[in-house]
């Protein structure tokens, strides 16, 4: 004797508390930006004291305000080390061309492209020196 009602009975999935976790976590975010805003959290000298008005005293200064300004010779260590960049993002491309080259089996291609790695070593081994030279420069001014 079997009854229906319990051969078709199926019990209810469990409800997920996902509102109720992103509710807490809103309201700790909330709490917490009130405590970190209104300085809280050991904050006390923040908070100046009442002072009396001081009295006003008028002085003309001449001043002389001094301008930091860049040596060339770390404007030049910027400038070869833009174009040192640039040379070497240029032997990277001809890099992965070999790789593309050997892969496909073009001894041609590979050829060239390892031809334009050596092109660019060339030029970037006078730019290295010249780099160095300015970057020890700037480092010497820079003190």
């Amino acid at each position: 004797m079997s009854t229906p009602e319990l051969a078709s009975f199926k019990p209810e999935p469990k409800k997920s508390n996902t509102k109720l976790v992103w509710a807490f976590l809103a309201f700790v975010a909330f709490v917490a930006g009130i405590w970190i805003g209104t300085g809280i959290g050991g904050n006390e000298a923040a908070a100046p004291a009442a002072a009396k008005p001081a009295q006003t005293v008028t002085t003309t200064v001449n001043e002389t305000t001094a301008v930091e300004v860049t040596p060339q010779v770390c404007l030049d260590a910027l400038g070869y080390a833009d174009e040192g960049f640039s040379i070497a993002s240029e032997a990277l491309f001809a890099a992965q061309r070999v790789v593309e080259a050997i892969l496909s089996e073009d001894l041609g291609g590979a050829e060239q492209a390892n031809n334009d790695i050596a092109s660019a070593a060339d030029k970037l081994r006078p730019l290295s020196d010249r780099y160095n030279d300015a970057k020890v420069d700037c480092r010497t001014a820079a003190k």
